[in-house]
Formats: structure tokens, C-alpha cells, sequence
């Protein structure tokens, strides 16, 4: 019993200084990860619209093999041909043909602004961001 009673009263709690301590290095470590997380989440909106431009372009080129050209082809038409491609708005999409040339397709990601665009002309294609070393584009501008 005196052991016990001995070890209760040695028992201490926290001092004033070390709860001060810990309640100001929280806020210091929220500022530092909340920016950072908030970052990671715009980052990831972006490849949901990298993979549907990657799916219009190759539903166009999948139009240009049964009707020859490029010309004709529309939002409407690449969504019937690509069920995926429903998801995205027709705002957000944007098909431009150029005949038997090629084509333009540019997808916005409606969270970030991000405008992702790949053009295609006699066989060369590039691929294209709008707000280059934001989010989920990179600082050349190209991905």
C-alpha cells in the first residue's frame, strides 16, 4: 500500500511551458501542410481531364478510319462513339477538325481552369497545358 501511495504522489501532469509549446507548434505545422495538401488536390483533378483528351483523340482518329476525314467530327459524335466521354461537359470539351489534315481537342478541367489540348497536323501531334508549372501541368507547358 505505502508503494502505491508513494507512486501516486510522484505522478505529476504537464508543466504551463510544455502545453504552450505544443499549442504553438501545432498552427505552425497546419500552415506548412495544409497549403501543401491543398496543392496535391488540384493536381489531381488534372489527369481526369489529360485521360479525356487522351479519349477524344482516340476516338477521332477512330472516326477519321471509317469516314476518311477529320471533318465532321463533333462532341456529339465522339460521345456516341466513346461512352467515357459523357462524363465530360460540352463546355468543357472542345473539338476542332481540320479536314484530312487533323484536329484540335481541348478539354478544360472545370476545377483548376486547366485547358488540356493536343493538336494533330499531318501526323505530328502536341500535347499542351494552359497554366504551364500550376497543378497538374507542367512549367514547359507540355505533357
Amino acid at each position: 500500500m505505502r508503494r502505491t501511495r508513494a507512486h501516486i504522489t510522484e505522478e505529476r501532469g504537464f508543466t504551463l511551458v510544455e502545453v504552450l509549446v505544443v499549442v504553438l507548434i501545432i498552427p505552425i505545422l497546419a500552415g506548412i501542410a495544409i497549403p501543401s495538401f491543398l496543392g496535391q488536390r488540384e493536381k489531381a483533378h488534372d489527369p481526369q481531364a489529360k485521360s479525356a483528351v487522351r479519349n477524344a483523340a482516340a476516338t477521332i482518329e477512330l472516326f477519321h478510319t471509317e469516314a476518311g476525314t477529320y471533318a465532321g467530327a463533333d462532341g456529339a459524335t465522339l460521345r456516341e462513339m466513346e461512352p467515357s466521354l459523357e462524363e465530360v461537359a460540352d463546355a468543357n470539351l472542345t473539338v476542332a477538325p481540320n479536314g484530312t489534315v487533323g484536329y484540335t481537342l481541348a478539354v478544360r478541367q472545370a476545377e483548376t481552369g486547366n485547358v488540356f489540348t493536343i493538336t494533330k497536323v499531318s501526323g505530328v501531334s502536341s500535347h499542351t497545358c494552359t497554366t504551364a508549372g500550376e497543378a497538374g501541368c507542367p512549367s514547359s507547358g507540355e505533357w
